[in-house]
């Protein structure tokens, strides 16, 4: 979601063909999510007023490969900003305006049972991540959480199929529904 509407969307295709080449490359799994899932599979498009390809991967194989990823990026003119290294690494790659975010989903046994895989303010269920599925996109195969119309009503609402454009009624759906952590104060255990 942003502002701006000049997205240039063949460059974020062709940004996100060079992004799948290396991560598969270096032999990192990932997958569509969030946005860039629902914009896949509802739309078969990007989203139109979405300012980013959100892919996922686990935190635990992110780590390893952060420095080289970061490098390889930057030699094929990626700007990297808002990244950082830790619990729920993320590097967030640039190009001509268009954004990708690269985000590691991490463990911690001491939240809620271990059920979630989280980032710095969301959870998802552990399960949708058990057997990954496919989607074509794009020309491309894309791993997916699974089941995907699953994961999207979890992240989206029973009503995914019906575009949200407010970033705000967003986060307040997700904060509702227990998707978006509260930092700070105790989470919803919704979706336990």
């Amino acid at each position: 979601m942003a502002n701006r509407k000049n997205f240039n969307f063949e460059l974020r295709k062709k940004s996100l063909i060079e992004v799948k080449k290396i991560l598969d490359d270096n032999n990192l799994t990932f997958w569509l999510a969030d946005g860039a899932l629902l914009g896949a599979y509802r739309e078969r498009d990007f989203i139109k007023w979405d300012n980013e390809v959100d892919l996922d991967c686990f935190d635990e194989f992110l780590k390893p490969r952060y420095n080289l990823l970061s490098k390889t990026f930057a030699k094929i003119n990626f700007n990297i900003e808002g990244h950082y290294l830790g619990k729920g690494s993320k590097i967030n790659l640039y190009k001509g305006g268009e954004k990708i975010s690269i985000r590691g989903l991490y463990l911690d046994s001491n939240y809620c049972n271990n059920k979630f895989r989280l980032s710095k303010l969301y959870r998802y269920p552990k399960k949708f991540y058990k057997k990954l599925g496919i989607l074509k996109f794009k020309g491309e195969s894309f791993n997916t959480p699974s089941p995907i119309e699953k994961y999207l009503e979890y992240v989206y609402g029973k009503h995914w199929r019906i575009p949200i454009k407010s970033k705000k009624k967003l986060i307040r759906l997700w904060l509702e529904m227990g998707v978006r952590r509260r930092v700070g104060s105790k989470d919803k255990d919704k979706n336990e």
